[in-house]
């Protein structure tokens, strides 16, 4: 199992969502049966941590469809403006150099991110192939574990479940990824690093 190595704490943010858009002289354009795939949720598991972020990032890419010339038919949308937006566990939004950073430092500088005036917002277009760009990670945040209330030296507490998601719509469609994290239950100092 996985444990964050990094220091930095972060403020609780809210509801993590990428709005992707599409736009046509200067305006939102209709795209009636437009589909979205997400790239696969993922699953973390971590030993008892006194918190931090993570030094695991998710390479974010949602692939964007719309109906074919046939029946049953779908092709890829190119183009497409792609609105990401940060929040809840997921704390900024970097590229392959933020990510060497986090491993190498436990952190992320704003430089790094990918958007320095506002890191949890970013937007870009998709490719030929309907796909978001792969530069894009997610970076989130691991909550400190917790200790039995009453004897936090001897006796672990609860496992802490949180999640962070990235939804993206187009029109009426929507799809959501989601980063589900689970911290074990552990002691309190000095036998540990949980919070009683």
């Amino acid at each position: 199992m996985k444990q964050s190595r990094s220091g930095w704490l972060v403020s609780q943010l809210g509801f993590l969502s990428l709005v992707i858009l599409l736009f046509g002289c200067g305006e939102e354009v209709a795209t009636p049966g437009a589909q979205i795939v997400p790239p696969g949720d993922a699953t973390f598991t971590y030993q008892p941590t006194s918190g931090g972020l993570d030094t695991t990032a998710s390479p974010l890419e949602f692939q964007v469809f719309i109906p074919g010339d046939e029946p049953d038919e779908t092709k890829p949308m190119p183009g497409a403006t792609v609105r990401f937006f940060g929040g809840g566990q997921v704390v900024l939004l970097t590229d392959r150099e933020g990510v060497l950073e986090l491993i190498d430092t436990g952190t992320v500088s704003l430089e790094n991110t990918l958007n320095p005036d506002d890191p949890l917002f970013f937007e870009t277009q998709t490719d030929d192939r309907g796909l978001s760009p792969t530069d894009v990670y997610a970076v989130w945040f691991v909550p400190q574990c917790k200790a039995d209330p009453t004897t936090p030296t001897t006796k672990a507490g609860p496992d802490i479940s949180v999640t962070g998601t990235v939804t993206a719509t187009v029109g009426v469609a929507s799809a959501t990824w989601k980063v589900n994290i689970t911290v074990k239950g552990g002691l309190g100092a000095p036998n540990g690093p949980c919070a009683p």
